[in-house]
Parts: structure tokens; sequence; C-alpha cells
């Protein structure tokens, strides 16, 4: 049996503009049943968002169907995401300011999926998603100036969710994962499109150990189209992207190291 207390407060404040209070306060009792080849997470959350209550769902549960390299993983799980003008900005560096007291998403999640080893090397995991975000921050390109972006807010959008990765590991030598997501946008209640938002998201990862002192390492990543605003209030889609980082490590003892790293080699 366990319980947690979480609070979780900001202020935003442009110039002489009034101040803008953001918090999120919840309390998350749970119990957790624990058996060989069997977990069972059941909770709730209470939360307060800006004064706002909801009785959020927290239930997970994982069943080995064959110990270890077929567990069945399923879920019924809800938060928030705090719409912040930190967490808008890393999300989209181009934002034009904050767009008042946005409210924070709700996010629920119903989910099922398998996961395991295969053999002492493989590991895999995938899962099949329902997704639904309530008061959704969507960037706009500005038609006045294209340089920044202004935030909507979708009432509420939906998706369905497949994700699927598998990793390679051969001892601290080598280690490979090649993950993806794929979300299908099937409905949107204020917007006409999912605004900026990829259908696919894909990631290949790679690390080589030498001499167990020198580490290379390179991320591939992959973007598909995203649909945008055109200034006649028409939309289009923009073209998939590809991006590359790349780094090297080198051990020198126990507790120096020298290190380098080339992000965004294809622009």
């Amino acid at each position: 049996i366990q319980a947690e207390c979480v609070f979780d407060l900001s202020t935003y404040k442009e110039d002489n503009n009034r101040a803008i209070n953001n918090n999120i306060a919840s309390i998350h009792p749970a119990v957790d049943i624990m058996k060989p080849g069997f977990v069972l997470h059941a909770g709730v959350n209470p939360t307060w968002s800006n004064g706002e209550f909801y009785l959020l769902p927290d239930i997970v549960n994982e069943s080995h169907l064959v110990r270890k390299k077929l567990i069945l993983s399923s879920g019924w799980i809800s938060y928030f995401e705090k719409n912040s003008y930190r967490n808008l900005a890393n999300k989209n560096p181009f934002l034009a300011g904050l767009p008042g007291e946005m409210p924070n998403t709700r996010v629920e999640e119903k989910y099922t999926g398998i996961k395991g080893t295969l053999g002492s090397h493989f590991n895999y995991n995938t899962k099949f998603a329902s997704v639904t975000w309530y008061d959704m921050p969507l960037f706009v390109n500005d038609s006045a100036d294209t340089k920044v972006f202004t935030t909507r807010n979708e009432a509420m959008l939906r998706a369905f969710q497949l994700h699927a990765e598998v990793g390679y590991i051969e001892e601290e030598k080598f280690q490979a994962r090649v993950s993806f997501d794929w979300y299908n946008y099937n409905r949107q209640e204020t917007e006409v499109q999912p605004w900026h938002l990829p259908a696919f998201q894909g990631d290949l990862f790679a690390q080589y150990t030498i001499a167990k002192k020198l580490h290379l390492n390179a991320d591939l990543f992959a973007l598909s189209g995203s649909y945008y605003l055109l200034p006649n209030k028409d939309f289009d889609k923009t073209k998939g992207a590809w991006d590359l980082n790349a780094g090297a490590s080198y051990d020198i003892g126990k507790n120096f190291g020298i290190w380098v790293n080339t992000n965004n080699l294809f622009n």
C-alpha cells in the first residue's frame, strides 16, 4: 500500500501584465499486488488543476504468459501535462508568447501490449493504445510573421497509437534499439486538423564500445509530414524529415573523460 502527494506550482509574468498562476496538486493512493509472474498496480489520482477537481484512473497490470519471454501488459491511466510557458517553449521554441490562461492538458490512455525477451540478447516491447487529449495545445504558424507560432486550444483530440521497439545488447560492447510510434488521429472537436503533429516518429540508436574506453554512438530520427495552416485558411502537409546525431566519448581513468557530439547533421 502506498500513497504520495504532488504539488506543482508555477507563475508566469511578462512585463507589467498580471501574473498567471498555474498550479496542480494531486494525491496518488494505490495498492500493489506482486506475485511470481503477476503484477497489479491499482490506484486513483484525485487531482486539482487550477482549482478544478478530477478523479483520474491509475491501473496497470503485467501478466507473464511465458516467464520473462512473453508478458501481457495493459493499463488504464490518466495524467496531466502542464501547459506552462517553459513546457510549451520546450515543445516549440518558436512560440509567440503564452496565450493567456491556458488550461492544462489531461491525457487518458487505455492500452494493451506484449513485451519480453528473445534469447539472451534481444528484448522487445509493443503497445496498442487509445489516447485522448483534453485541452491539447496545437501550434499554428502565424500568417503575419511566419517565423513564430501561435497556440490554439483543441478541446478534445483522439488517436489510436501503435508503439513497437526491439533492442539488442551484447554485454558492454554493442547495443542497438529501433523504435517507432504511429498515431491515427481520428477525431478532433475544435480544429480542422491536428496541426503540426506528425503521425509517425521513428528512432534508430546504436552504440559500440572499443577496448572498454572508446564509446561511439549514433541516433537516426524519422518524422512523417504534418498538417499546417495556409494564409487563406486552407491547409497543406509538410514533407517528412530525417535527422542524425552522432558522438563519441573516451574514458580517461576513473574520474575523467572527453566527449564530442554532433547534432542535427541533416539540418
